[in-house]
Formats: structure tokens, sequence, C-alpha cells
């Protein structure tokens, strides 16, 4: 009986083992639970080995707040309480994890937004007094040749990357300036893609050999091909450190691949393709992917009726669970479970063109280049009147 009871203890101790490992190693978990009088639905993802949750509130009148939250420590039902603040007809929440709060979002008069739309001075002190609200903007700028740098306005970790013709400026605490063309300015950088902290100059030259600088290390370096590729692309997109580009000239299928330092033909019109659909490499028949080759790019604009329907825009962006798109210069956010309940995140006046980083909007307006993110709002990072014409494909930005 006794080496019964021991098999026992050591077999419920196995397949609770295994459970434990099952939960921490899979990529997707959801839980609801209710605090206060609001409904939370968390779900936690790892895309491209990057931890985040997402985060929908849902208040008693139905109201939607959603937000992204990173990080690396695996648990369920993170948020543990809701603060709540009103000024009028503006009712705010901050969720907090553990004793960590999070950013303040609002219910202005219908409308939700962040805080940063909300221009209440009594609501605004009432939070700096509990010292909730501790954002700011700098204006101190550093003027190197034509361009303006904002370098306290750069988080800690963040490295921004502007093309500047013969090279890349590489802005954090300070300046560094690489040149990675001797002869020629390259005006029109098309292709030219950051892939982790590799930065892979690409042109519109017919070669098998091709300059990348290592931001991380320091050093220029090459890689080279088997084939010959025309300078002729359609980048499809950056996964798991891999470029995925088609070379239009023979519509054969490349990756750079900067985990083995290679670039290999993985796709032709013989071959068919591979493309990344749910975080995953699949493939696509020749036929489907030449039909709408945009269609399978990695982040593109899309169509969403829902959302084109209530907010009449066509400037759509749908990053892993969330949407985001632009409205005559004002920006939302929307849980892909509910795409017409957006959350305003700021207003800015002129967008030349924008991109996300995970969750940071990168903004090019008028003459400068903006962050925004909920942590920190949106902040100047550096500006140039050159950025008036001469936009596209020119900044990128990278973690350490």
């Amino acid at each position: 009986m006794k080496r019964f009871i021991k098999y026992l203890i050591i077999i419920s101790f196995l397949i609770g083992l295994v459970y434990l490992l099952i939960y921490l190693f899979k990529n997707h978990a959801y839980n609801e639970y209710k605090i206060k009088k609001y409904e939370i639905y968390e779900t936690f993802n790892i895309i491209n080995h990057k931890k985040y949750y997402d985060f929908v509130i849902k208040d008693k009148d139905n109201n939607i707040y959603n937000f992204i939250y990173y990080n690396n420590n695996k648990r369920n039902k993170i948020i543990t309480d809701i603060l709540e603040y009103s000024e009028g007809d503006i009712k705010c929440i901050i969720p907090v994890f553990d004793k960590k709060m999070g950013n303040i979002y609002c219910n202005n008069k219908g409308e939700i937004s962040t805080i940063y739309n909300i221009d209440n001075e009594k609501l605004i002190n009432k939070l700096k007094k509990d010292r909730y609200y501790n954002y700011y903007s700098s204006d101190k700028v550093k003027k190197v040749d034509n361009f303006s740098y904002y370098l306290d306005n750069v988080p800690s970790n963040y490295n921004f990357i502007i093309w500047n013709y013969t090279g890349i400026n590489i802005i954090n605490s300070k300046i560094d300036t690489v040149k990675l063309i001797d002869d020629n300015d390259l005006y029109n950088n098309k292709y030219s893609t950051l892939i982790d902290y590799y930065y892979l100059l690409l042109d519109e030259s017919t070669t098998n050999k091709f300059t990348y600088y290592d931001i991380k290390r320091g050093s220029i370096k090459t890689i080279i091909s088997e084939d010959e590729l025309s300078g002729d692309y359609t980048i499809l997109g950056v996964h798991d450190k891999k470029l995925y580009l088609i070379d239009n000239h023979n519509y054969n299928e490349y990756i750079f691949d900067f985990n083995k330092f290679k670039i290999e033909l993985i796709g032709s019109e013989k071959l068919n393709y591979k493309v990344i659909i749910d975080g995953k490499v699949k493939e696509v028949s020749t036929s489907k992917f030449k039909s709408d080759m945009n269609n399978y790019k990695f982040i593109k604009y899309i169509s969403n009726d829902k959302i084109k329907e209530k907010y009449n825009t066509e400037n759509i962006y749908l990053v892993n669970n969330s949407y985001y798109f632009e409205v005559k210069g004002s920006f939302y956010r929307s849980n892909i479970d509910y795409e017409d309940k957006a959350i305003k995140l700021f207003s800015i006046d002129k967008v030349n063109d924008w991109k996300i980083v995970d969750n940071n909007l990168l903004i090019m307006s008028n003459d400068t280049l903006y962050l925004y993110n909920d942590d920190i709002g949106l902040r100047k990072v550096v500006s140039n009147n050159e950025f008036k014409y001469n936009y596209k494909n020119i900044y990128n930005l990278y973690f350490d």
C-alpha cells in the first residue's frame, strides 16, 4: 500500500510537471476575470520571441479599452487592481500590475482615448499630485549638419536609424554616423532593410554581394549570394532574423538569413513560395502568390469594412492582434476582436508617412520624425528639412 501511494505521488508530480511545462512553453494563453465593475480579457502571446499581453477592459457601459503590455514573466491574471479618476465628463482608469502602475486611459464624453488627448487641468493636476502623471517631451535640441536631434526624448534602449544618402545615422543617447557608400549618393533608398540589429544595404544594382552593418558590434560586412540578383525587388518582410524578398526579374524568392549569414533561394514559379501567416512559415502555390503578391507582405495596409465604415479610413495596419489606423492626423488602435471599438492614441498635424515597430509608432510629420507609444506619449526624435520631400524607407528602430 505504501509503495502504491509512493508511485501515485510520483505519477501525480510528473503529470503536474508536464502540464506546467506545456503552460510555460506554449505561445498563447487566454484568461477572463473581473476587477470591481470591469471585465478583463487577457491574452498572452509569444511572437518573434517577444512576450506580451493583449488586454481588453470592458466597463459596465460596454466601453472598450485596449492596450498592449510587454512582460517576460508569464503569469495568469496579472492585473491586480484598477484605479479610477474622474473630472466632469471625463473618467479615467489606470490598470495596476502588482505594484507597477499601467498607463492612463480615459472616457471623454464617450470617446475612449489615452491621457495624451485629454486637456483638463484639474484632472491632470490630480494625477500629478498622486504621481501617476509623469509624461514629458523635451524641446532641447542638438544640431549637427542639417539635422536637429532631440536626444532627451530617446528612451534608453532605443536606437533610431536614419538613412542620410551615403549611410546611416544611429540615434540613441548620442549620434553615430556610418558611411556605407563611397561613390554616388543613394537618394531613393527603396529596399534597404533593418533585420534585427543588421542594416542591409539594398540598392537597384545587379549584384551578388551585399553590404550590411552590424550595429551592435559596429562593423561593416558582406553577405554573398550564389545567384546574381537584379536590383528590382518586392520586399515581403522580416521574420526570425530573415529577410524575405522576391526578385521581380525572374520571380525567385530569397531569404537573407542572418542566423546563418547566407542567402538562400527558397521559392520560385516551379517551387511555390514561402510566406509568414500567423507567425509561421507557410507554403503558397505560385498561382495564388502571383495573383496578389502584395497580400503576402508581412506588414501591409489591409481592408476592414467595420473600421472603414465607422472611421472613414483605408490607412489600416494589422500588427499581431491589433489594428492601427490614421484618420486625418488622429491615430487609433483597436483589438482584433473589437475592431470598431478603437482607442484614440494621439493627434498630429500633416502625416507624411508612418510605420509600426512592435508597439511603437514612428510618424514622419512635415520635417520631423516622432515616436509614440502608450508609455511615453508623443515625442520628437529628429528633424531635417529634407524629410518634407524624402521620407520613404529612410527611418527605422531597433532595441538593445
